[in-house]
């Protein structure tokens, strides 16, 4: 589904794991595999979903994404420029009977119109300066079990104190603003599945301004049917 369309108060069915169906079923076999997959997607897990708003931070015109974990070392900023405003953090969450809520997706709304389109955000390392030929999309690495999205320059100049009270008062949370004291400068969850290497998307308005940035942790299938639709 498009990133934005996963935000949706709902039911939604998992992704099928087809590491495990390739053990019961011969995927050299195309019609075989093709009718076990269908089946496997029909019969998928359904789970309760729900948005979380989780407040606002302002943005001064580039974000950036990354494992907060680790400072500036496992920040990405994202060189997409953007009107400075005030960015609301959403996140929806998956809600299994067993473990219970599992954040699916995160996102900063930067635009007050919805997307016509989206496209993986193009990001650079925070740390150091790099020829513009080895810019490339790039995911969220993940060791921490959480991600981020931030505003880059109030995330980059933040002190080590500062920082280490944010990092510390999000804790064992699921989802909240990273915060060290004078004020958010971003959102920070834990990262769906755990630790691992997860997309992010800009989606654009029809005049190609970004008005979202969204981490999809690869929780959900499909687009939730809403709550009261079911």
């Amino acid at each position: 589904p498009a990133p934005g369309d996963l935000f949706v108060t709902g039911r939604a069915r998992l992704p099928v794991d087809e590491y495990e169906l390739a053990a019961t079923v011969d995927s050299e076999d195309e019609e075989a595999w093709a009718a076990a997959l269908a089946e496997a997607r029909r019969s998928a897990e359904v789970v309760e979903t729900e948005v979380w708003e989780i407040g606002r931070f302002p943005q001064s015109g580039q974000l950036a994404v990354g494992d907060a974990s680790g400072g500036a070392r496992m920040m990405y900023v994202c060189p997409l420029g953007l009107e400075p405003s005030l960015a609301t953090a959403q996140a929806v969450v998956a809600n299994f009977e067993k473990g219970g809520p599992r954040v699916a997706a995160v996102r900063a709304l930067v635009g007050e119109t919805e997307p016509v389109r989206w496209r993986r955000a193009v990001s650079v390392p925070a740390w150091r300066r790099i020829p513009s030929t080895l810019i490339t999309d790039s995911g969220v690495g993940v060791d921490s079990g959480t991600a981020a999205i931030v505003d880059a320059e109030g995330y980059l100049s933040m002190t080590h104190r500062q920082w280490t009270s944010a990092w510390a008062s999000f804790g064992l949370r699921k989802a909240g603003l990273f915060d060290g004291g004078s004020g958010p400068v971003g959102v920070i969850t834990s990262s769906g599945w755990g630790d691992g290497c997860y997309g992010v998307f800009w989606g654009l308005d029809g005049g190609d301004r970004p008005v979202q940035l969204v981490i999809d942790y690869g929780v959900l299938a499909e687009a939730p049917v809403p709550a009261d639709q079911d």
